[in-house]
Protein backbone atom coordinates (compact mmCIF):
# COMPACT_ATOMS: atom_id res chain seq x y z
CA UNK A 1 0.00 0.00 0.00
CA UNK A 2 1.40 3.33 -0.98
CA UNK A 3 1.90 6.15 1.46
CA UNK A 4 2.79 9.79 1.39
CA UNK A 5 5.39 11.38 3.59
CA UNK A 6 6.11 15.03 4.21
CA UNK A 7 9.34 16.33 2.75
CA UNK A 8 9.64 19.97 3.78
CA UNK A 9 12.72 21.92 2.77
CA UNK A 10 13.89 22.60 6.31
CA UNK A 11 16.52 19.90 6.64
CA UNK A 12 18.89 22.35 8.30
CA UNK A 13 16.44 23.06 11.09
CA UNK A 14 15.54 20.16 13.36
CA UNK A 15 16.43 19.12 16.87
CA UNK A 16 18.36 16.27 18.38
CA UNK A 17 17.34 15.37 21.92
CA UNK A 18 18.35 11.76 22.41
CA UNK A 19 21.56 11.53 20.42
CA UNK A 20 24.27 13.95 19.41
CA UNK A 21 27.26 13.97 17.12
CA UNK A 22 29.33 16.64 18.77
CA UNK A 23 31.23 15.99 21.96
CA UNK A 24 31.02 18.26 24.96
CA UNK A 25 34.41 19.73 24.16
CA UNK A 26 33.54 21.35 20.84
CA UNK A 27 30.28 23.02 19.84
CA UNK A 28 29.52 25.08 16.78
CA UNK A 29 28.17 28.57 17.47
CA UNK A 30 24.36 28.56 17.51
CA UNK A 31 22.55 30.04 14.53
CA UNK A 32 21.45 33.63 14.95
CA UNK A 33 17.83 33.92 16.01
CA UNK A 34 15.27 36.66 16.49
CA UNK A 35 15.84 39.42 19.04
CA UNK A 36 13.53 42.36 19.85
CA UNK A 37 16.03 44.61 18.06
CA UNK A 38 14.75 43.04 14.83
CA UNK A 39 11.10 43.91 15.49
CA UNK A 40 11.04 46.65 12.87
CA UNK A 41 12.56 44.33 10.25
CA UNK A 42 10.02 41.59 10.91
CA UNK A 43 7.09 43.99 10.90
CA UNK A 44 8.15 45.14 7.44
CA UNK A 45 8.19 41.60 6.06
CA UNK A 46 5.11 39.69 4.91
CA UNK A 47 4.57 36.89 7.44
CA UNK A 48 3.52 33.50 6.09
CA UNK A 49 2.33 30.81 8.49
CA UNK A 50 2.42 27.28 7.09
CA UNK A 51 0.67 24.33 8.77
CA UNK A 52 1.69 20.84 7.72
CA UNK A 53 -0.40 18.73 7.97
CA UNK A 54 -3.64 19.79 9.68
CA UNK A 55 -4.30 16.55 11.61
CA UNK A 56 -2.15 14.52 13.97
CA UNK A 57 -0.06 11.99 12.09
CA UNK A 58 2.73 9.64 13.22
CA UNK A 59 6.39 10.33 12.60
CA UNK A 60 8.32 7.83 10.49
CA UNK A 61 11.77 6.88 11.76
CA UNK A 62 13.46 7.60 8.45
CA UNK A 63 15.14 10.69 6.99
CA UNK A 64 16.60 12.11 10.19
CA UNK A 65 17.39 15.83 10.32
CA UNK A 66 19.45 17.83 12.82
CA UNK A 67 20.51 21.41 13.39
CA UNK A 68 24.05 20.46 14.35
CA UNK A 69 24.96 19.11 10.92
CA UNK A 70 26.27 15.60 10.21
CA UNK A 71 25.51 13.44 13.17
CA UNK A 72 24.91 9.92 14.36
CA UNK A 73 21.41 8.67 13.62
CA UNK A 74 19.88 6.44 16.30
CA UNK A 75 18.46 3.03 15.51
CA UNK A 76 15.01 2.87 13.98
CA UNK A 77 12.28 1.43 16.22
CA UNK A 78 12.55 -2.31 16.19
CA UNK A 79 15.94 -2.29 14.45
CA UNK A 80 19.44 -2.64 15.76
CA UNK A 81 22.01 0.12 15.40
CA UNK A 82 23.85 -2.07 12.94
CA UNK A 83 20.77 -2.35 10.74
CA UNK A 84 20.06 1.36 10.85
CA UNK A 85 23.54 2.30 9.66
CA UNK A 86 23.68 -0.54 7.15
CA UNK A 87 22.45 1.64 4.32
CA UNK A 88 25.72 3.54 4.46
CA UNK A 89 27.89 0.43 4.53
CA UNK A 90 26.47 -1.73 1.76
CA UNK A 91 28.66 -0.44 -1.02
CA UNK A 92 27.42 1.10 -4.23
CA UNK A 93 24.61 3.57 -4.89
CA UNK A 94 22.17 0.91 -6.11
CA UNK A 95 22.67 -1.37 -3.12
CA UNK A 96 22.34 1.57 -0.74
CA UNK A 97 19.14 2.66 -2.45
CA UNK A 98 17.69 -0.84 -2.08
CA UNK A 99 18.56 -0.97 1.62
CA UNK A 100 17.22 2.54 2.16
CA UNK A 101 13.95 1.57 0.49
CA UNK A 102 13.72 -1.48 2.72
CA UNK A 103 14.39 0.53 5.86
CA UNK A 104 11.85 3.13 4.83
CA UNK A 105 9.21 0.48 4.23
CA UNK A 106 9.89 -1.08 7.64
CA UNK A 107 9.69 2.30 9.34
CA UNK A 108 6.42 3.16 7.58
CA UNK A 109 4.91 -0.23 8.46
CA UNK A 110 5.92 0.32 12.09
CA UNK A 111 4.12 3.67 12.19
CA UNK A 112 1.12 2.40 10.24
CA UNK A 113 0.48 -0.58 12.53
CA UNK A 114 0.85 1.44 15.71
CA UNK A 115 -1.38 4.23 14.38
CA UNK A 116 -4.22 1.90 13.43
CA UNK A 117 -5.99 2.08 16.80
CA UNK A 118 -5.60 5.87 16.85
CA UNK A 119 -7.13 6.33 13.40
CA UNK A 120 -9.89 3.78 13.98
CA UNK A 121 -10.92 5.60 17.16
CA UNK A 122 -10.98 8.95 15.35
CA UNK A 123 -8.15 10.26 17.50
CA UNK A 124 -6.07 11.65 14.64
CA UNK A 125 -7.35 14.98 15.90
CA UNK A 126 -7.46 18.11 13.73
CA UNK A 127 -5.30 20.95 14.99
CA UNK A 128 -4.50 23.06 11.91
CA UNK A 129 -7.03 25.86 12.30
CA UNK A 130 -6.46 26.06 16.04
CA UNK A 131 -2.68 26.27 15.72
CA UNK A 132 -2.88 28.75 12.85
CA UNK A 133 -5.19 31.03 14.85
CA UNK A 134 -2.93 30.79 17.89
CA UNK A 135 0.21 31.65 15.91
CA UNK A 136 -1.54 34.50 14.09
CA UNK A 137 -2.66 35.98 17.40
CA UNK A 138 0.80 35.61 18.97
CA UNK A 139 2.62 37.15 16.00
CA UNK A 140 0.10 39.96 15.57
CA UNK A 141 0.42 40.83 19.25
CA UNK A 142 4.19 41.07 18.87
CA UNK A 143 4.15 43.01 15.58
CA UNK A 144 0.75 44.76 15.22
CA UNK A 145 1.54 46.23 11.80
CA UNK A 146 2.56 42.92 10.24
CA UNK A 147 0.59 41.39 7.39
CA UNK A 148 0.00 37.69 8.10
CA UNK A 149 -1.19 34.98 5.72
CA UNK A 150 -1.94 31.35 6.63
CA UNK A 151 -1.27 28.41 4.31
CA UNK A 152 -2.42 24.82 4.81
CA UNK A 153 0.42 23.13 2.98
CA UNK A 154 0.17 20.02 0.84
CA UNK A 155 2.68 17.16 1.10
CA UNK A 156 6.07 18.14 -0.33
CA UNK A 157 4.96 21.76 -0.57
CA UNK A 158 6.84 24.66 0.98
CA UNK A 159 5.89 28.26 1.59
CA UNK A 160 8.49 29.26 -1.00
CA UNK A 161 6.57 27.21 -3.58
CA UNK A 162 3.56 29.45 -2.97
CA UNK A 163 5.12 32.90 -2.62
CA UNK A 164 8.37 32.46 -4.57
CA UNK A 165 11.92 31.83 -3.38
CA UNK A 166 13.04 35.40 -4.07
CA UNK A 167 10.20 36.97 -2.11
CA UNK A 168 11.26 38.68 1.15
CA UNK A 169 9.26 37.02 3.91
CA UNK A 170 9.13 35.73 7.46
CA UNK A 171 8.15 32.06 7.36
CA UNK A 172 6.60 30.27 10.32
CA UNK A 173 6.27 26.55 9.64
CA UNK A 174 4.38 24.54 12.27
CA UNK A 175 3.18 20.99 12.84
CA UNK A 176 2.04 18.55 15.53
CA UNK A 177 2.84 14.85 15.29
CA UNK A 178 3.26 11.66 17.29
CA UNK A 179 6.83 10.76 18.22
CA UNK A 180 8.19 7.63 16.57
CA UNK A 181 7.57 5.53 19.71
CA UNK A 182 4.15 7.13 20.30
CA UNK A 183 5.30 8.26 23.75
CA UNK A 184 4.45 11.95 23.22
CA UNK A 185 3.12 14.58 20.88
CA UNK A 186 5.69 16.90 19.35
CA UNK A 187 4.73 20.41 18.24
CA UNK A 188 7.32 22.30 16.23
CA UNK A 189 7.55 25.89 15.08
CA UNK A 190 10.35 26.88 12.69
CA UNK A 191 10.52 30.64 12.14
CA UNK A 192 12.85 31.96 9.41
CA UNK A 193 13.44 35.39 7.89
CA UNK A 194 14.36 35.36 4.19
CA UNK A 195 15.72 38.60 2.75
CA UNK A 196 17.09 37.96 -0.78
CA UNK A 197 19.93 40.30 -1.65
CA UNK A 198 20.52 40.99 -5.32
CA UNK A 199 21.96 38.02 -7.15
CA UNK A 200 23.12 36.22 -4.01
CA UNK A 201 21.50 32.78 -4.45
CA UNK A 202 22.47 31.81 -0.92
CA UNK A 203 20.01 34.36 0.47
CA UNK A 204 17.21 32.40 -1.17
CA UNK A 205 18.18 29.22 0.65
CA UNK A 206 19.69 30.41 3.92
CA UNK A 207 17.59 32.59 6.25
CA UNK A 208 18.94 35.82 7.67
CA UNK A 209 17.92 34.48 11.05
CA UNK A 210 16.07 31.44 12.33
CA UNK A 211 14.47 29.96 15.45
CA UNK A 212 13.51 26.36 16.12
CA UNK A 213 10.90 25.97 18.87
CA UNK A 214 9.70 22.52 19.95
CA UNK A 215 7.12 21.52 22.56
CA UNK A 216 6.95 17.92 23.78
CA UNK A 217 4.05 16.58 25.83
CA UNK A 218 4.76 14.64 29.02
CA UNK A 219 6.13 11.25 28.06
CA UNK A 220 3.68 8.36 28.34
CA UNK A 221 5.44 5.60 30.30
CA UNK A 222 4.27 1.99 30.33
CA UNK A 223 4.17 -0.41 33.25
CA UNK A 224 5.83 -3.81 32.75
CA UNK A 225 3.88 -6.14 30.50
CA UNK A 226 1.43 -8.47 32.26
CA UNK A 227 -0.53 -11.57 31.27
CA UNK A 228 -3.59 -9.36 31.01
CA UNK A 229 -1.73 -7.26 28.41
CA UNK A 230 -0.82 -10.42 26.48
CA UNK A 231 -4.41 -11.70 26.55
CA UNK A 232 -5.76 -8.32 25.43
CA UNK A 233 -3.25 -8.03 22.57
CA UNK A 234 -4.10 -11.51 21.32
CA UNK A 235 -7.83 -10.78 21.46
CA UNK A 236 -7.39 -7.43 19.70
CA UNK A 237 -5.31 -8.98 16.93
CA UNK A 238 -7.74 -11.86 16.42
CA UNK A 239 -10.60 -9.35 16.21
CA UNK A 240 -8.66 -7.21 13.71
CA UNK A 241 -7.89 -10.23 11.55
CA UNK A 242 -11.46 -11.55 11.72
CA UNK A 243 -12.75 -8.17 10.52
CA UNK A 244 -10.79 -8.66 7.28
CA UNK A 245 -13.16 -11.56 6.46
CA UNK A 246 -10.63 -13.29 4.22
CA UNK A 247 -12.49 -16.63 4.15
CA UNK A 248 -14.64 -15.99 1.06
CA UNK A 249 -11.70 -14.50 -0.82
CA UNK A 250 -9.44 -17.45 0.03
CA UNK A 251 -12.10 -19.98 -1.07
CA UNK A 252 -12.59 -18.18 -4.38
CA UNK A 253 -8.87 -17.97 -5.06
CA UNK A 254 -8.46 -21.67 -4.30
CA UNK A 255 -11.22 -22.48 -6.78
CA UNK A 256 -9.74 -20.24 -9.48
CA UNK A 257 -6.17 -21.35 -9.07
CA UNK A 258 -3.30 -19.07 -10.05
CA UNK A 259 -4.24 -16.80 -12.94
CA UNK A 260 -2.83 -13.65 -14.44
CA UNK A 261 -5.69 -11.65 -12.97
CA UNK A 262 -5.66 -12.65 -9.30
CA UNK A 263 -1.99 -12.22 -8.47
CA UNK A 264 -2.51 -9.03 -6.48
CA UNK A 265 -5.32 -10.63 -4.46
CA UNK A 266 -3.13 -13.60 -3.64
CA UNK A 267 -0.34 -11.32 -2.47
CA UNK A 268 -2.84 -9.47 -0.29
CA UNK A 269 -3.94 -12.71 1.36
CA UNK A 270 -0.37 -13.90 1.90
CA UNK A 271 0.69 -10.53 3.33
CA UNK A 272 -2.37 -10.42 5.60
CA UNK A 273 -1.68 -13.89 6.97
CA UNK A 274 1.99 -13.05 7.53
CA UNK A 275 1.09 -9.84 9.35
CA UNK A 276 -1.42 -11.73 11.52
CA UNK A 277 1.16 -14.34 12.50
CA UNK A 278 3.76 -11.65 13.28
CA UNK A 279 1.25 -9.73 15.40
CA UNK A 280 0.33 -12.84 17.39
CA UNK A 281 3.99 -13.64 17.96
CA UNK A 282 4.54 -10.07 19.12
CA UNK A 283 1.54 -10.26 21.44
CA UNK A 284 2.75 -13.44 23.14
CA UNK A 285 6.14 -12.01 24.12
CA UNK A 286 6.69 -11.61 27.87
CA UNK A 287 8.12 -8.09 27.52
CA UNK A 288 7.21 -5.03 25.51
CA UNK A 289 8.96 -4.60 22.18
CA UNK A 290 9.25 -1.25 20.37
CA UNK A 291 6.30 -2.21 18.15
CA UNK A 292 4.04 -3.42 20.96
CA UNK A 293 4.97 -0.41 23.10
CA UNK A 294 3.94 1.97 20.34
CA UNK A 295 0.70 0.08 19.73
CA UNK A 296 -0.15 0.06 23.44
CA UNK A 297 0.50 3.76 23.74
CA UNK A 298 -1.70 4.38 20.71
CA UNK A 299 -4.50 2.47 22.42
CA UNK A 300 -4.05 4.36 25.70
CA UNK A 301 -4.11 7.72 23.93
CA UNK A 302 -7.36 6.70 22.21
CA UNK A 303 -9.28 5.58 25.29
CA UNK A 304 -12.26 7.54 26.69
CA UNK A 305 -12.96 9.48 23.51
CA UNK A 306 -9.30 10.29 22.88
CA UNK A 307 -8.84 11.82 26.33
CA UNK A 308 -5.08 11.20 26.39
CA UNK A 309 -4.58 12.58 22.90
CA UNK A 310 -6.69 15.67 23.63
CA UNK A 311 -4.76 16.36 26.82
CA UNK A 312 -1.41 16.00 25.03
CA UNK A 313 -2.57 18.27 22.21
CA UNK A 314 -3.73 20.94 24.66
CA UNK A 315 -0.36 20.73 26.40
CA UNK A 316 1.85 21.10 23.32
CA UNK A 317 -0.27 23.92 21.89
CA UNK A 318 -0.08 25.75 25.21
CA UNK A 319 3.67 25.24 25.40
CA UNK A 320 4.07 26.37 21.77
CA UNK A 321 2.25 29.57 22.71
CA UNK A 322 4.69 30.09 25.58
CA UNK A 323 7.69 29.42 23.31
CA UNK A 324 6.56 31.91 20.65
CA UNK A 325 5.86 34.55 23.29
CA UNK A 326 9.30 33.98 24.79
CA UNK A 327 10.89 34.34 21.35
CA UNK A 328 9.08 37.52 20.36
CA UNK A 329 9.62 39.01 23.82
CA UNK A 330 13.33 38.24 23.86
CA UNK A 331 12.89 35.96 26.88
CA UNK A 332 14.30 32.68 25.57
CA UNK A 333 16.84 31.29 28.05
CA UNK A 334 20.57 30.89 27.50
CA UNK A 335 21.57 27.50 26.04
CA UNK A 336 22.39 24.77 28.52
CA UNK A 337 25.61 22.81 28.41
CA UNK A 338 25.44 19.35 26.89
CA UNK A 339 27.56 16.50 28.20
CA UNK A 340 27.84 13.51 25.90
CA UNK A 341 29.08 10.17 27.19
CA UNK A 342 30.27 7.63 24.63
CA UNK A 343 29.14 4.20 25.79
CA UNK A 344 30.29 2.26 22.72
CA UNK A 345 31.23 2.79 19.09
CA UNK A 346 27.62 3.55 18.15
CA UNK A 347 25.85 4.43 21.39
CA UNK A 348 26.05 7.83 23.08
CA UNK A 349 24.15 9.26 26.01
CA UNK A 350 23.39 12.98 26.06
CA UNK A 351 22.54 14.92 29.20
CA UNK A 352 21.64 18.57 29.59
CA UNK A 353 23.38 20.18 32.54
CA UNK A 354 20.91 22.31 34.47
CA UNK A 355 17.70 20.51 33.47
CA UNK A 356 15.77 19.25 36.49
CA UNK A 357 14.26 15.77 36.10
CA UNK A 358 10.48 15.82 36.38
CA UNK A 359 10.15 19.61 36.02
CA UNK A 360 8.86 21.20 32.82
CA UNK A 361 10.83 24.14 31.52
CA UNK A 362 11.93 25.83 28.31
CA UNK A 363 15.55 24.91 27.75
CA UNK A 364 17.98 26.13 25.13
CA UNK A 365 20.30 23.71 23.37
CA UNK A 366 23.78 24.61 22.14
CA UNK A 367 22.62 24.25 18.52
CA UNK A 368 20.27 27.21 18.95
CA UNK A 369 17.05 25.22 19.35
CA UNK A 370 14.61 25.64 22.23
CA UNK A 371 12.43 22.92 23.67
CA UNK A 372 9.70 22.86 26.26
CA UNK A 373 9.63 19.45 27.90
CA UNK A 374 9.58 17.67 31.22
CA UNK A 375 13.12 17.15 32.44
CA UNK A 376 14.36 13.63 31.82
CA UNK A 377 11.82 12.80 29.11
CA UNK A 378 13.95 11.43 26.29
CA UNK A 379 11.56 11.90 23.38
CA UNK A 380 13.09 11.82 19.90
CA UNK A 381 12.26 14.83 17.72
CA UNK A 382 14.59 14.35 14.76
CA UNK A 383 11.84 12.83 12.58
CA UNK A 384 9.27 15.59 13.08
CA UNK A 385 9.14 16.40 9.35
CA UNK A 386 8.95 12.76 8.23
CA UNK A 387 5.26 11.91 8.63
CA UNK A 388 3.05 9.10 7.45
CA UNK A 389 0.08 10.80 5.82
CA UNK A 390 -1.91 7.80 4.54
CA UNK A 391 -3.07 4.53 6.20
Amino acid sequence: MSSQRIGIAVSAFALTLSCAAATATAAAPPPVGYTPARATEVAALPIHVGIVPDRIRPQVAFQYVSVAGPNYVGAYPGMSVGQSIGANAVGGALASAIVNASLREQAENFARQAFGSVANAGCDLPYGERLAAQLTQDLQAAWPQAQIQVHMLKPDQSIADIVGKRTPRYEVLASVSLATDFSALVASVDASAYIPDGDDARAERKPAWHNTLIAVSDRLALAPKTQADIDRMIADENARYAALNLGPLIRRLNQEGLTGKNGSERRYVVDSLAQHNRALKEAKRDEWTPQSEAMRRGSLLSESDCAGMRSALDQVLGESHALVQAMTGGALPAPLEVVTTKRSAFVKTTQLVGETPGERAIVGLPDGSYVSRRGGDGVETGFRYALLLEP
